[in-house]
């Protein structure tokens, strides 16, 4: 009876290990933009607009990512209303990987409770996309 006892520990012990698969899903809310805290700038080389927030909702095949961005003066300071960006990203999931839909999207991982992307940046008032940002969200 003991030696059952041992061989049912280690194997559950073995199914939480690394190797499984980490819990994924619900509401997130950003915490860093490029592994700094918000606000930070949405696109390279300029201040405005601002990342003054961000939130992600994970459904079973699709994520929802909302940006609260911040029209900045010259001096930094914010001026006028907060604007949302709003983005649906078809995903599928291979382990900790998420493997967005889209071409130029980038790529999402499940770090512990946290969840990481990579996002090319929106087209700004010329057209031209920035460089990518790295999102990292935290369970509400």
């Amino acid at each position: 009876m003991i030696r059952l006892t041992v061989v049912a520990i280690a194997a559950l012990a073995a199914c939480s290990g690394s190797t499984s698969v980490r819990p994924f899903g619900g509401a997130y809310t950003l915490i860093t933009v490029n592994g700094l805290p918000e606000p930070q700038p949405l696109y390279q080389n300029t201040n405005n607009p601002q990342i003054a927030g961000g939130a992600l909702t994970v459904g079973p095949d699709t994520l929802y990512f909302d940006l609260a961005l911040q029209p900045v003066d010259a001096n930094g300071r914010a001026v006028g209303d907060t604007v949302s960006f709003e983005a649906r990203i078809p995903y599928t999931r291979q382990a900790d990987s998420l493997v967005l839909e889209g071409e130029g999207l980038g790529a999402g991982t499940i770090v512990g409770s946290n969840v990481r992307l990579v996002l090319e940046g929106p087209a700004n008032s010329t057209g031209f996309t920035s460089r990518a940002n790295r999102y990292l969200f935290a369970p509400r």
